[in-house]
C-alpha cells in the first residue's frame, strides 16, 4: 500500500460491542515529529504552530489513533466525520483525557499538546493488542477508578454544550477545576458497573423490533466528572447515575421530539434487565405500568417520579421505585408534557 490512510482504513476496524474495543489489526508506525496543538492543519501544512514545505497528515492521524483507542476527539455531540486534519477543540479534549489517564503511570503532562512522550505511548498503545482504557483513580483516599465512556455506534451526546466546554459547577456554585476542566465530555465518567449496563442496554435497545436509529438511537446526558464528588448534581457524583433518552422515549416536554409511551415502557423495562436498579421518569403511565408488571414478575417497583425529568430519564442501581399515588399528585407529573391534551391515559395527572 502506497497510501497509509488506506491501509488504516481497510485494516484497522473498531470492532464495537457497546462501543469497546475488541480487536486492532498490529502495525509498526512511528511517533509524530511535530509537537501538534490547537490550531495545526493538514491542509495548511501548519504542524506545531508552524508553516512547513512538505504534506502530511499527521493531525488526521492522531486523530484516528486516539478514536481507535476509544477517545472522543468531537466537539460535537457524536463520534462520526471526526477525520480532518484540523486539530480543534475535539481533539485537544481527547489528547488532554488521554494524557490524563496516564498522567499517574506514565507521568504524561496534561497539556492537550502532542509532545514526543505522549506521541511514544499512543503508537505504543495502538500495537498493541491488548489496549483497554486505563481510567482514573477518584483521589488518593478513594481507590474507586472511573471510566470515561467511549464513542460507540450505538448511542450519541445530548449534552455537550457545543461550541463551549463542559462547565461544572460544585456544590457551592463554584467552578470545578483540574485537569480537565476545559475539555468536552469531562462528564461522561463512571464505574466499571455502569459501563457494563449501559453499554449493553444500547446495544441490545438497537435490536428492539421497529427501532430506527433516526428516533430511538440513545442519546446519552450527564454521568459524573472525571474527579467523581463535588457537584451541583446530586444524584451525579459516584459515577453511577446516567441521565440518558432518546427521541422517541422520555422527553415529555418538546414537541420537536416524538415520545412514545410504548417505546419508553419498553425501554425502562430493558433497564431493569440489563442490570439498573432504578428508571426516574414523569410520565404516571409509564410508572405505573413498568412498575405493576415488575411486580407481577415477583420483582419490586423499581420506576419513581421526581421533579425535573420531563425532558430525559434517570437510571442508577438504587431500587426506589413506587407507584403513582396521592401524595405525588401535587407535583403536576403531567402539566407540562406536550402531549397531555391527547393522551387517553387512565394514569394521567393533570
Amino acid at each position: 500500500f502506497t497510501d497509509m490512510e488506506v491501509f488504516k482504513n481497510n485494516f484497522v476496524k473498531r470492532v464495537e460491542s457497546g462501543g469497546r474495543l475488541k480487536m486492532r489489526v498490529n502495525y509498526a508506525q512511528p511517533p509524530c515529529k511535530y509537537e501538534l496543538r490547537m490550531g495545526d492543519n493538514d491542509s495548511e501544512k501548519i504542524w506545531g504552530g508552524e508553516i512547513h514545505g512538505e504534506c502530511g497528515n499527521f493531525v488526521k492521524e492522531l486523530k484516528n489513533d486516539l478514536f481507535s483507542l476509544g477517545y472522543w476527539v468531537t466537539e460535537g455531540l457524536d463520534a462520526t466525520s471526526v477525520f480532518n486534519g484540523v486539530f480543534d477543540h475535539g481533539l485537544y479534549s481527547g489528547l488532554k483525557t488521554f494524557q490524563y489517564e496516564f498522567k499517574e503511570t506514565k507521568s504524561l503532562d496534561v497539556t492537550g499538546i502532542l509532545d514526543y512522550k505522549t506521541s511514544v505511548l499512543i503508537k505504543e498503545c495502538i500495537n498493541s493488542r491488548s489496549f483497554e482504557r486505563p481510567g482514573v483513580r477518584v483521589s488518593l483516599s478513594n481507590t474507586t477508578r472511573l471510566y470515561q465512556l467511549q464513542p460507540s455506534n450505538y448511542y450519541k451526546r445530548y449534552r455537550a454544550r457545543f461550541p463551549d466546554y463542559e462547565i461544572i459547577k460544585r456544590s457551592d456554585g463554584k467552578r470545578l477545576t483540574g485537569d480537565l476542566d476545559d475539555v468536552f465530555h469531562n462528564h461522561l465518567w463512571r464505574t466499571k458497573q455502569t459501563i457494563e449496563a449501559l453499554e449493553k442496554l444500547a446495544e441490545e435497545w438497537s435490536k428492539y423490533d421497529g427501532y430506527d436509529a433516526d428516533v430511538d438511537m440513545v442519546e446519552i446526558g450527564d454521568i459524573s466528572t472525571w474527579l467523581g464528588g463535588d457537584t451541583r448534581h446530586n444524584s451525579h457524583k459516584d459515577g453511577q447515575g446516567v441521565d440518558i433518552r432518546a427521541k422517541s422515549i422520555g422527553v415529555l416536554d418538546r414537541i420537536s421530539y416524538k415520545y412514545d409511551r410504548s417505546k419508553t415502557k419498553s425501554f425502562i423495562m430493558l433497564t431493569k434487565k440489563v442490570g439498573f436498579g432504578r428508571a426516574i421518569t414523569m410520565c404516571p403511565d409509564v410508572i405505573e405500568y413498568c412498575n405493576n408488571k415488575s411486580k407481577n414478575n415477583g420483582e419490586g417497583m423499581f420506576v419513581t417520579a421526581i421533579a425535573g425529568h420531563q425532558h430525559h430519564l434517570h437510571l442508577d442501581f438504587g431500587s426506589s421505585g413506587r407507584s403513582v399515588v396521592n401524595e405525588h399528585k401535587e407535583r403536576g407529573f403531567c402539566a407540562k408534557c406536550q402531549w397531555k391534551n391527547s393522551c387517553d391515559s387512565t394514569s394521567k395527572i393533570l
